[in-house]
């Protein structure tokens, strides 16, 4: 049987319109030689901005919060703005997951720049988008700007139930362009109290 990490692929197929982020799973421990102590679940997923495009509004992509009893260990943080006539600056923070700003709904993030950092004022910067991209950058949408926070290469972030990750729009002037803003992220979820063993 052995002690060793065990991987394999969730692949279970879906239709596009219903399609699971993909995973993947590794066995941890398993000490006494059959079982794993724990196991360990890979996820990419996408957040988006809005579900359908809009203009004239300060783009923010919000991802959810890791599920109580587990933390986050951020391998990649990339985010993709469809806006194919106005490129885009973006920050990447991590956020308090209560009270935040949306797009374009209720509680829309302010298209003043200096008020949309005030309003985000309990955040942790990550760092600012670092390389502009083009369509066959990060994905295969048309995009004048795709960008992956820079200091993710070296320090990798945790988040923690109650807490979540976010990327926005840091231009002075919004655009009218009826465009998006997506959030990616590939992570590890691992169980509060276990050390991730890489």
């Amino acid at each position: 049987m052995g002690g060793g990490p065990r991987a394999y692929w969730n692949v279970d197929p879906q239709p596009a319109a219903t399609a699971k982020a993909p995973t993947a799973q590794i066995s941890v421990g398993g000490s006494d030689q059959c079982g794993a102590d724990y196991i360990l679940n890979f996820r990419l997923e996408q957040f988006d901005s809005v579900s359908v495009d809009v203009g004239n509004v300060r783009h923010i992509a919000v991802s959810k919060s890791p599920r109580s009893g587990y933390y986050w260990r951020v391998l990649q943080l990339d985010a993709l703005d469809s806006d194919t006539v106005t490129q885009h600056s973006l920050e990447f923070a991590l956020a308090p997951a209560t009270a935040l700003p949306s797009t374009n709904g209720a509680d829309p993030l302010s298209t003043t720049l200096v008020d949309a950092y005030k309003r985000l004022g309990y955040s942790i910067r990550i760092g600012p988008g670092s390389s502009r991209g083009g369509t066959s950058d990060l994905t295969t949408i048309a995009s004048a700007n795709g960008s992956f926070a820079s200091p993710m290469q070296l320090d990798p972030v945790i988040v923690s139930p109650g807490w979540c990750l976010v990327a926005f729009e840091v231009n002075t002037a919004v655009s009218a362009s009826l465009h998006r803003l997506s959030l990616r992220v590939l992570y590890v979820e691992v169980p509060v109290g276990v050390e991730i063993p890489f």
